[in-house]
């Protein structure tokens, strides 16, 4: 039999995202009402009553892990100058030490209701901070910084996803880091030739 009455909503709800967080650890399959549930020591059905649905619960461990993100690009920006090398490599170095963050920082949002506004507005403001901080860096303006943060963004991530999602065999944690160093220079050449920076 469930707990009742033992927590308050706020705790229940540090409580059902901690276990979310600690059972996605062997795959998003994993992540059920059921399971969460026995992980707290509550009915499935106490979890309805602190969040919508699974989907919500999902995503509001992906808005933690917005969050995780945007305060390692800060610390990491706050000691070591901005630049396009050092921006690609923050994130390739993000992937392979936060993986699980990182994984479901960049994870496909599956709502049948489409994204919630709260949600969108998280990760524009994320995003923002890091075009801002292009644009700076680059003496751009808005919008070329944002192609340059997207082109930035999309390749890193790419590199990362064949990395760890059982393509091991294409792009090995090594070569991430030789890659990485490639795609630096190429970004580079790109603000270079496009007067940006």
């Amino acid at each position: 039999m469930g707990r009742r009455n033992l927590h308050s909503q706020e705790e229940l709800k540090e409580l059902i995202l901690q276990a979310a967080y600690d059972i996605i650890k062997d795959g998003r399959n994993n992540i059920t009402a059921r399971n969460i549930a026995a992980k707290i020591g509550y009915t499935a059905g106490t979890l309805y009553h602190v969040f919508e649905s699974l989907d919500d619960i999902v995503l509001h461990l992906k808005s933690r892990a917005l969050d995780k993100f945007e305060i390692c690009f800060s610390e990491y920006f706050a000691e070591n100058p901005f630049t396009i090398k050092n921006f690609f490599g923050f994130y390739i170095n993000y992937c392979l030490n936060s993986r699980q963050d990182w994984l479901l920082m960049v994870e496909r949002i599956l709502e049948k209701e489409g994204v919630p506004a709260w949600y969108q507005e998280k990760f524009a403001h994320l995003f923002n901070i890091l075009i801002a901080t292009v644009s700076q860096a680059t003496n751009s303006d808005y919008q070329q910084a944002s192609t340059l943060t997207k082109l930035i963004w999309a390749s890193a991530q790419g590199l990362c996803m064949l990395s760890l999602k059982g393509q091991s065999e294409i792009v090995s944690d090594h070569d991430l880091h030789m890659l990485q160093k490639e795609f630096s220079n190429l970004f580079e050449l790109f603000v270079n030739e496009h007067a940006l920076a």
